[in-house]
């Protein structure tokens, strides 16, 4: 039997054996066109690879896409195997799934990218999931990421990862789960890597903190990362979110620990450092008036303290007196003396008084303590001056115990009406060291030649309660009256060079002054 070779059999032409021409019947010639044949030549020919016929031989076919024919002569196809493909025909040999592929059953003539979550290396025939701890975004991949830190993949197949919750961070990356933020740290936000310490002033208790909690009034917190705040000791206190105790300061304590306040010292006690746990009672010879006090206050002179714990001093009652301060006691005046209540001293009452630590007033002028005093001539209009001053050294007194008052004063003698007394002031006040009473004593205009006599008495209260009758000071004074030819009475240079006269007297008298 003849066999007919056809001219095209899919993509290969066949030409009969060279020297040969077959006789071919018109009837086999009509059957081979009619399948699509030439029979242009009788061949034993074998079928190249990618294709194939039931006898091996040509006529052949090509292999479709998703099978391949691998060698030459093959009389049939093979199925690409699963994970791996074949996209058009003719093919020699199946193509491996390429990374982020798969083929997942025979005789494909494509892959299949693989889904978010899933990845493959290549040849796969089932995509792998992403392994906990890392995930894929998007499909046709390779490879798995790592979930960076701050996040977190729990399951396998994920496309994503998760941030770390706040309270919680992820500190190294491919990590499956978030770590609660121990005691004493906290994480605010989410997607952290690392938990923050507790910053001094606050400290975290418990796991999971998403903020700090600041010390409470009455404890403090010194360092960072703390789980627990410090209860403020006695003698101090703290107001809140403190990182260290407040002392007390002066004039305040604190009894017990884990204060939020320090207490101020009551009146009648004291605190005089930082830091202390209960005020002191104010000792005796002192007094507190008010709440919060550093120190005690010594009682003032006229006043004592004979009890602890007081708030305001004794005065001296009336025939006491107490010179010093922080006294405790007042101590009686001496005999021929007297006080008036809250005195520092005695005022001598008496011209018998011989005690030695009274005070009092002691009158002086520029004419001594009284006494007879011969003045010379002196012309109508004419007159003289008496200058008053207190000589006692008694000073810092109060005007009751060392103050003269000058009561009453009286012109005798037998001219006494040729003269007359200018400048006293009844009740004047004389203090030590204070300003004098200038009196001044003129002769009457008209008043002819001769002798002249007068006494001048100036009542006080020197040896006296103050403003009471006490020493009568009595002057004597003798000259005579000029004739005429002086200046006219009233005349103002008589009365000016009278004062100047006085000044630069009372000056040199008063530097001779002691006490009596």
């Amino acid at each position: 039997m003849h066999k007919p070779i056809p001219t095209q059999v899919g993509r290969k032409s066949i030409a009969p054996p060279a020297g040969r021409f077959p006789w071919v019947p018109n009837a086999s010639v009509a059957a081979l066109c009619a399948l699509g044949l030439s029979p242009m030549a009788w061949a034993d020919t074998a079928c190249t690879p990618g294709y194939y016929s039931s006898s091996g031989n040509e006529p052949c076919m090509a292999a479709l896409p998703g099978t391949y024919v691998p060698t030459s002569g093959q009389t049939s196809y093979q199925l690409a195997p699963a994970g791996s493909y074949v996209p058009s025909s003719g093919a020699t040999a199946a193509t491996l799934a390429p990374p982020g592929t798969y083929v997942n059953s025979i005789g494909q003539s494509a892959a299949t990218l693989t889904p978010a979550g899933t990845y493959t290396t290549g040849g796969a025939i089932t995509p792998t999931p992403a392994p906990a701890g890392s995930y894929v975004a998007s499909a046709g991949q390779s490879a798995a990421q790592l979930a960076p830190v701050g996040r977190y993949v729990p399951l396998a197949g994920q496309s994503e990862a998760l941030l770390a919750p706040a309270g919680s961070y992820v500190p190294l990356a491919g990590q499956t789960t978030a770590l609660l933020a121990p005691p004493g740290r906290y994480v605010p936000t989410a997607g952290q890597s690392q938990a923050l310490p507790a910053p001094a002033g606050s400290f975290v208790s418990s796991f999971g903190a998403t903020a700090p909690t600041a010390a409470p009034p009455g404890t403090y917190v010194d360092l960072i990362g703390q789980t627990a705040a410090t209860v403020t000791p006695a003698g101090s206190y703290s107001t809140g979110g403190a990182t260290a105790p407040t002392p007390a300061a002066p004039g305040s304590y604190v009894p017990t620990p884990g204060q939020s306040a320090a207490q101020l010292a009551p009146p009648g006690s004291y605190v005089a450092m930082s830091g202390q746990t209960s005020a002191l009672l104010a000792p005796v010879g002192t007094y507190v008036p008010t709440a919060g006090q550093s120190a005690a206050l010594l009682a003032p002179v006229g006043s004592f303290v004979d009890v602890v714990g007081a708030t305001a001093p004794n005065p001296a009652p009336p025939g006491f007196y107490v010179p010093t301060a922080g006294s405790t006691q007042a101590i009686a005046c001496e005999a021929g003396s007297s006080s008036y209540g809250a005195a520092a001293a005695c005022r001598i009452t008496s011209s018998t008084y011989a005690g030695s630590a009274a005070v009092g007033p002691q009158f002086d002028s520029n004419y001594g303590t009284g006494g007879s005093h011969a003045l010379g001539p002196l012309a109508p209009g004419q007159g003289f001056g008496v200058d008053v001053f207190n000589a006692s050294s008694d000073g810092g007194f109060p005007p009751e115990l060392t103050g003269l008052r000058l009561l009453s004063a009286m012109l005798g003698g037998a001219d006494a009406g040729a003269f007359d007394l200018l400048g006293f002031v009844p009740g004047s006040l004389l203090m030590p060291f204070g300003g004098d009473l200038n009196l001044l004593l003129q002769v009457h205009a008209g008043v002819g030649p001769g002798p002249f006599s007068l006494t001048l008495t100036l009542g006080t209260d020197q040896f006296a309660d103050p403003g009471a009758d006490g020493r009568d000071v009595v002057f004597e004074f003798t000259g005579t009256f000029a004739a005429q030819g002086v200046p006219e009475p009233g005349s103002p240079g008589l009365v000016v060079a009278a004062l100047a006269a006085l000044g630069l007297m009372r000056w040199s008298v008063r530097r001779r002054v002691t006490r009596r």
